[in-house]
């Protein structure tokens, strides 16, 4: 296993069930929930790496016992302060394809998040062009058509 896989398994031990919510932020779905890092988890683990003045190889051979408890101990207290989104697996991927991480507070990525493009999404390839438009509608369409063209 990586060292990247490691931490992420610490994650989803011990973090993820503190601040997993009931349902999706975004459209309130309540299946395939994840937790998205506002801070990226690859920013964190840099983060600590420097910190500790140390390389990043993902063998997790090439640092001693100490140093993987240090890590891990770096990392899981970064994660306890950090602000996470509960979102469902299609909202995380439009997360991620809208590049939220330039947002660097949670409050900034819902913002973004405001017009359930998801939903619209689903209800426009279900043929149910009326419930898309308005879910669509329930906000202003510029800002999602502004934050895909630019």
């Amino acid at each position: 296993m990586s060292l990247s896989q490691i931490l992420r398994k610490e994650f989803t031990s011990y973090i993820k069930p503190l601040f997993i919510q009931q349902c999706c932020e975004c459209c309130g779905c309540v299946e395939h929930l994840h937790l998205h890092h506002v801070v990226p988890f690859k920013i964190l683990l840099y983060e600590t790496m420097y910190q500790l003045n140390l390389e990043l190889h993902e063998d997790i051979n090439k640092y001693t016992e100490n140093e993987l408890l240090l890590i891990k101990e770096i990392m899981l207290g970064k994660q306890l302060k950090t602000e996470y989104i509960t979102c469902c697996k299609t909202c995380h991927t439009y997360i991620h394809f809208l590049d939220l991480k330039q947002h660097n507070t949670k409050h900034q990525q819902m913002l973004h998040m405001k017009n359930n493009i998801p939903l619209f999404i689903k209800l426009a390839k279900e043929n149910k062009v009326d419930e898309a438009y308005q879910v669509i509608n329930n906000t202003s369409t510029l800002p999602s058509i502004c934050s895909l063209v630019c």
